[in-house]
């Protein structure tokens, strides 16, 4: 069985219907006793509130300088500065990656590109077909990686020949790819970075290109040196002549 609800009752002190009379005496409350004890309380509450006040005065910060404001804000591009730097002498060593189902592709140079906030891995890649067989497309891909190898952050560009023939064997591709860190470039447990490559088999590939050797065909453009000059004198066109002699004619 449910019980009503109660109703809560407010208790009060009990009081009289009569209000007692306040003593006119020396110590009564309306005395002149009574009223300097009351200014005497103003005056010290007025004081004390003057005193917490000037407390919180003094205890403000005073205001940044313009050279303390600058500083802060260009510390984040010179720890980036700095970082580049760092990354600059490892940066140029050519880094191998082998995948035997798709080719290599060597990082011939990573770096850290962007501001703060905006920071990107870049890298200069060359994919090179090292199977046996001819690939359509090559399709690479660069990971960035946290101090425990998981991936922050990642891009991936997809190589075609532009002659328009797939990429046979000993054909490559030069180009560059970057990915965004998200911030972990600034993780003292450190990063890193990673890439993978995948060429799907061309079922159709053709009749295999010619590939033009540079250097025969600029020795072929190159005219050879004439071993004499042609003169239109007495010898005729054709004849040949000898050193020149100061003070004499030639034309």
């Amino acid at each position: 069985m449910i019980e009503p609800m109660r109703s809560a009752t407010r208790r009060t002190r009990p009081h009289s219907h009569t209000r007692p009379q306040g003593r006119t005496g020396p110590q009564g409350r309306t005395g002149p006793h009574g009223r300097a004890a009351r200014a005497l309380a103003g005056a010290l509450g007025c004081a004390l509130a003057l005193s917490a006040l000037q407390g919180c005065q003094s205890s403000a910060p005073s205001p940044r300088t313009y050279e303390e404001k600058l500083a802060d804000l260009m510390r984040p591009y010179d720890e980036l500065r700095r970082q580049k730097a760092d990354l600059w002498r490892v940066g140029h060593e050519p880094q191998e990656f082998v995948f035997p189902d798709a080719g290599t592709v060597t990082v011939l140079r990573w770096e850290l590109i962007g501001w703060p906030g905006d920071v990107y891995l870049n890298a200069r890649i060359h994919y090179v077909n090292t199977t046996d067989v001819p690939r359509r497309e090559a399709f690479v891909w660069l990971d960035v990686l946290d101090a425990n190898d998981r991936v922050v952050g990642g891009s991936a560009v997809r190589l075609v020949n532009p002659m328009g023939y797939p990429f046979w064997p000993g054909h490559g591709y030069v180009t560059e790819i970057k990915a965004r860190t998200n911030g972990v470039h600034r993780d003292p447990a450190g990063w890193g970075w990673t890439m993978a490559a995948e060429a799907p088999v061309e079922s159709d590939p053709g009749d295999p290109p010619v590939l033009i050797n540079h250097d025969l065909e600029r020795e072929r453009s190159m005219l050879p040196p004439l071993p004499r000059r042609v003169t239109s004198g007495g010898g005729g066109w054709g004849a040949p002549v000898g050193p020149h002699v100061p003070g004499e004619r030639r034309y």
